[in-house]
């Protein structure tokens, strides 16, 4: 609206037209002046000092100029623009009253025969061939406007409601796949959990003494399936919490060898019973940029993946470096079965467990998902190197500190 404004300010310089010049010089600085607030973030101040510049200007200007060049049809023209730039449910009042507004100036200059401030600064014969078509050209554009700001803010509406129907829909498939990754492996550890206490309830009813030692295994069988219900359930919490949401961080230096050695001491129940033997090749001084909670975490899951897919008596070594580009690598290599072929491209989508979905194995396919969305967030890479032949690595890579 600023470019008719000072257009208007340029015809009143010609027609040497003092008052149709104040006028268009209150809608320039109107203008202007909301341009302001509105980068100063006063959206409503802005729009408000809008609406009363263009009302104002316009009014005087259809009292300044003869009615044959039919300014007063702007104010009318612009009626509709507070629907446009109001938002209706939380400024119904403000709307209907800056609608009612050019509505009711128009009245008064109609009903007064625009008569309060003559004589005219421009006569009928100029406002006829000079100032008419200009007024036309003002109402066109107004009118192109508030219908160009419709189809805008249409557009942009109809674009946010098809994102947030195609993120329904992902949301829906992916509790649709969470329903059935987990009503199927939850039955492992809770058949498992179920089966050998009922073994245990039955043969303590029998007249024969119990076995101590089968006793105490049944019980480790039982209390393994609960922590592997138990892992499930807490990766699950986890991916629920990230899932669709942006992961804070604070990222700061931390010691590898020292979040190494943490993990091992409040996770590694799992590589003492297995009596797995664990290579730790990480330099004491190598230190990262990570955020200490996340990379935890991560590491905690490789490390529990490695333990779990490893055999009794296998082998895991972790390993750290530092590589090209100020950045350090942590690997985690174990002795199992290793990823399937081609297991890069889908080993870390959530619910994914490849080729271990019918194995003895229980897991939801969660953990390397949630590995990658940790290592994302802290500005590194995650992946799979399957160019040994035997085994699984897996390498982090985050930026030195």
């Amino acid at each position: 609206m600023t470019p008719f404004a000072i257009g208007w300010y340029i015809v009143a310089l010609l027609l040497e037209a003092p008052r149709l010049e104040i006028a268009a010089a209150i809608a320039t600085i109107g203008f202007l002046f909301g341009i302001v607030l509105h980068w100063l973030g006063r959206d409503n101040v802005a729009r408000v000092t809008w609406i009363l510049a263009a009302n104002v200007a316009v009014f005087l200007a259809s009292l300044v100029v003869h009615p044959s060049g039919y300014m007063s049809f702007i104010l009318l023209a612009a009626a509709g623009i507070p629907f446009l730039i109001f938002p209706l449910h939380k400024n119904l009042p403000l709307v209907l009253g800056f609608v009612g507004l050019p509505v009711m100036l128009w009245f008064i200059g109609w009903g007064s025969d625009y008569s309060f401030l003559q004589p005219f600064d421009i006569g009928e014969q100029t406002a006829t061939h000079i100032v008419a078509p200009g007024s036309a050209v003002t109402v066109f554009g107004v009118v192109l406007f508030e219908f160009a700001y419709f189809v805008s803010v249409s557009s942009r509406y109809a674009f946010n409601l098809h994102k947030a129907q195609q993120l329904a829909e992902v949301a829906n498939e992916a509790k649709s796949v969470l329903l059935k990754s987990m009503s199927h492996e939850i039955r492992t550890p809770l058949n498992a959990i179920t089966g050998y206490s009922e073994l245990v309830r039955e043969e303590a009813r029998g007249d024969t003494p119990l076995d101590p030692a089968e006793v105490r295994q049944r019980m480790d069988l039982i209390l393994n399936a609960s922590s592997d219900l138990l892992s499930m359930m807490d990766n699950m919490l986890a991916f629920a919490s990230i899932a669709g949401t942006e992961i804070l961080t604070k990222l700061t230096a931390v010691a590898l060898s020292e979040k190494v050695e943490k993990v091992l001491q409040r996770n590694g129940q799992l590589i003492a019973a297995k009596k797995l033997t664990l290579n730790l090749k990480v330099p004491t001084g190598l230190k990262v940029s990570a955020d200490p909670a996340l990379l935890y975490a991560a590491i905690a899951q490789l490390l529990d993946n490695a333990a779990k897919y490893t055999p009794a008596c296998g082998n895991i070594t972790v390993t750290a470096e530092a590589v090209s580009g100020q950045r350090v690598k942590l690997t985690f290599r174990d002795t199992g079965p290793g990823f399937p072929k081609e297991a890069s491209t889908r080993a870390f989508d959530p619910f994914e467990r490849l080729e271990f979905t019918n194995g003895t194995q229980s897991g939801a396919g969660i953990g390397l998902a949630l590995v990658h969305a940790y290592v994302s967030a802290m500005g590194g890479e995650v992946g799979i190197d399957q160019s040994h032949p035997a085994g699984g690595v897996v390498w982090i890579v985050l930026d030195a500190a």
